[in-house]
């Protein structure tokens, strides 16, 4: 990847914005070069177009509209509470109306609309993976929580957190192709469109939002890209084109006449061009782990022994499934055995043997691969709890710790995965290495002061430059507008 070359990343009010009072031409779009000046962040709070959309809304719900909403939501929450939090279904709901509401009044527990989607689209996360529609609620729940930060406007962190969200809405799409869903596939392109704009891809950006129309064109969202991106390229006939469909599909969005006068104003997009970034390399690489050995069979020793029963049939058919029902079962198996046998391995006794931490990994392994990441985590806290009374399991710490630290930043988990990354640095003494190398750009991106500061050790002039912050207000739109359509399931 360059390092010594430059990337066009967009600012600007973008068709969700309140328009400026007009100019009197704009024939292209502005490109502004970073500045090469060491002025601290604070003496520059960025140009006039990031200033304003940082302040200015998407649009804005009528009174009837956030009572509908409410009550919508109370609904939904209430489904959840009725499955004991296992309605896949009425969690991503919850989940999409909260971030369609977006109100900033704190909940008992301090939580605004965005943190509460955010928690709710985690839950729907560790219940079912696998579902597309969860992974693109977590893909906006994540965008709204990470980007648009007013505590920490600088290139590099930002460039990281939209790889963050990027890389969960193609795991949506790879999983789309098994268990397709013609709107989730829809909304998943329109989101990878706006990431692409806001990152000023604009090739990228165009693609992904002709794929979203295409396949579903009365997705309003995806036509509102069209138009940004037309307008980024001063391709204003082709704007007012993408935006009046979008309003003919929803013509009671207020930030779509905005749009269409910025058009026929022929105001187009600003831009500020940054410098690109190898630490994405860093982060695209997944997983960590190495690859798993398989496990150790129960000795014909251990197996005699009655305690054994469950827990060596549980590894004995773990061995052999070819389902993920046959896999579960095998799993829950080694996970109940362990029960009987923990009072044994408490005394030493030889019927706890080294085939049972090896299994208790085994099992954490194929929750994980079979969708069922909650069950992973906790059976890997078990193995690691139990560390010190497993006959020879103190060797299988690092790799369990790495492990369960890939599982928790596949689930979008970020704060837990970068503190496991860097446990593992810390036991396989690699300060420098990848997993402590990824756990610094997660708390960078999460705004931790470690990962900060060392980002800003590596980057001193992209960090100080204030003057390129991202406003963020592409994706931001984009989430809210995306929560509104029709078609959810």
């Amino acid at each position: 990847m360059r390092t010594g070359g430059v990337a066009v990343l967009l600012v600007g009010l973008g068709s969700c914005q309140a328009s400026p009072p007009p100019a009197p031409t704009t024939p292209a779009p502005t490109v502004v070069l970073a500045a090469e000046s060491e002025t601290p962040a604070t003496e520059r709070p960025g140009p006039p177009e990031c200033r304003r959309a940082t302040r200015v809304g998407c649009f804005a719900l009528t009174p009837e509209e956030t009572a509908s909403l409410d009550a919508r939501i109370e609904a939904a929450h209430q489904a959840v509470v009725d499955s004991k939090y296992v309605d896949v279904g009425a969690i991503v709901e919850q989940a999409r109306l909260q971030l369609r509401r977006e109100s900033s009044s704190p909940d008992s527990d301090g939580d605004s609309d965005v943190e509460r989607a955010m928690k709710n689209s985690m839950r729907a996360m560790v219940v079912d993976s696998t579902l597309p529609a969860v992974r693109l609620v977590t893909a906006m729940a994540l965008a709204r929580t990470l980007l648009n930060r007013e505590d920490e406007h600088n290139a590099e962190a930002a460039r990281i957190r939209l790889h963050l969200v990027a890389a969960q809405a193609r795991a949506g799409l790879a999983l789309s192709s098994v268990r397709p869903m013609r709107f989730v596939t829809s909304a998943t392109h329109a989101l990878l469109g706006y990431l692409a704009l806001e990152a000023s891809d604009l090739v990228r950006a165009r693609t992904e939002l002709e794929t979203a129309s295409r396949l579903m064109p009365d997705l309003a969202t995806a036509w509102v890209g069209l138009g940004d991106v037309a307008r980024a390229r001063a391709d204003f006939e082709a704007a007012a084109s993408a935006y009046g469909r979008a309003a003919a599909l929803n013509p009671n969005d207020p930030g779509l006449r905005d749009a269409i006068q910025a058009a026929a104003q022929r105001e187009a997009l600003s831009r500020v061009r940054l410098g690109d970034s190898a630490e994405l390399e860093t982060l695209a690489a997944i997983p960590l782990a190495p690859p798993p050995r398989p496990a150790v069979p129960c000795p014909p020793t251990a197996r005699a022994h009655p305690a054994n029963t469950v827990f060596c049939d549980g590894l004995d058919a773990l061995g052999r499934t070819s389902t993920e029902v046959d896999t579960r079962d095998a799993a829950k198996r080694i996970v109940e055995g362990y029960q009987t046998l923990e009072p044994l391995c408490d005394a030493g006794d030889p019927a706890c043997g080294d085939h049972v931490g090896p299994a208790l990994a085994a099992a954490a392994r194929s929750f994980v691969q079979i969708g069922l990441p909650a069950k992973g985590i906790q059976t890997y806290r078990l193995l690691l709890q139990q560390r010190g009374r497993l006959p020879h399991a103190e060797h299988l710490l690092p790799t369990a710790t790495l492990e369960m630290a890939d599982t928790y930043y596949q689930l979008a988990m970020y704060s837990q995965a970068a503190s496991q990354y860097h446990l593992y640095a810390e036991l396989v003494q690699e300060p420098k290495g990848p997993s402590a190398q990824r756990s610094l750009l997660l708390q960078a991106a999460l705004g931790e002061a470690a990962g900060v500061d060392a980002l800003a050790r590596r980057h001193p002039e992209a960090m100080n430059r204030r003057s390129a912050a991202l406003c963020h207000r592409f994706v931001v739109c984009a989430v809210r507008r995306l929560a509104g359509e029709l078609g959810w399931p």
